[in-house]
């Protein structure tokens, strides 16, 4: 099983309302979602814009988010994330 439908036979619950896939080779294949998912078949869908399918989905910018130090939270707080010196207790 490729990397593609195995992911997809994972993680694609009744919770993801759609996967957006960008290779028309991948939509093609018979194994994917029809014989490992079939009751999800038409929950996958091929991307069909111009640009790259991370920038179109904002998928970059969340990427980078995750990196920054300070991460809001949904309720409009945020945490701090700081690394420091290792400490240890001398015996």
């Amino acid at each position: 099983m490729d990397l593609t439908t195995g992911l997809i036979r994972d993680l694609f619950t009744e919770d993801i309302d759609r996967v957006v896939i960008d290779s028309r080779g991948v939509q093609a294949d018979p194994r994917l979602p029809g014989r490992v998912l079939p009751d999800l078949k038409n929950r996958v869908k091929l991307y069909k814009g111009e640009g790259p399918i991370f920038d179109e989905h904002g998928i970059e910018a969340e990427i980078a988010k995750t990196l920054e130090r300070k991460v809001w939270l949904k309720k409009g707080g945020y945490i701090v994330i700081d690394h420091s010196e290792r400490w240890s207790r001398s015996t």
